[in-house]
């Protein structure tokens, strides 16, 4: 929004310049035929006069534009902040407690996700966001860590460990749901 407001404030100002810019050639060129018309000092000195006016005048509106671009800009730069009901320490709580082995990337922003004031957290694994308003988490990005763990203690003569996921347990159900299919044919 603000820089839409700076790129509309430039342009006006841009086509105010060439405005300006033409409006001078203009005079120019019309005091350039009148010197070849009347070659008298008293009209070129009151072409000179009318001239500097002109100038002046818009100079002055030029310079009207830019100090109010200036305040709109100094306006909207030192806007104090909204303050939330959840801080960005406690979204970082929320996530860490949320996501296990998360890893801070750096410190949570405050953003609009999906018209929602939220804290976007950002860990090695992905991006979470936590509403500012309720602590609720809006989205979870964060790949999940797989621990595995290897137990040599469980009696079995010294084979190693093995780790037992439930993407294993998935893996031997759709393979049994094929071993049915080619059984049927």
């Amino acid at each position: 929004m603000i820089r839409k407001n700076a790129l509309l404030m430039a342009s006006a100002l841009t086509a105010f310049v060439l405005v300006l810019i033409g409006g001078i050639a203009g005079k120019l060129s019309g005091v350039a035929s009148a010197e070849e018309a009347q070659p008298t000092a008293a009209s070129v000195a009151v072409d000179e006069v009318a001239l500097a006016t002109v100038l002046q005048q818009r100079e002055g509106a030029y310079r009207d534009l830019i100090d109010q671009a200036n305040q709109l800009l100094a306006a909207t730069a030192v806007a104090p902040e909204a303050v939330y009901p959840v801080s960005a320490d406690t979204a970082v709580a929320i996530v860490l407690t949320t996501v296990r082995g998360g890893e801070l990337t750096g410190p949570p922003e405050l953003v609009d996700y999906m018209g929602a004031a939220a804290y976007e957290v950002s860990l090695v694994q992905g991006l979470v966001y936590v509403d500012a308003n309720t602590g609720k988490i809006l989205a979870n990005g964060a790949i999940p860590v797989i621990i595995t763990v290897d137990d040599n203690s469980s009696g079995d003569g010294g084979s190693s460990g093995s780790s037992y996921s439930d993407d294993d347990e998935h893996e031997e159900e759709h393979e049994e749901d094929h071993e049915d299919e080619h059984e049927d044919d």
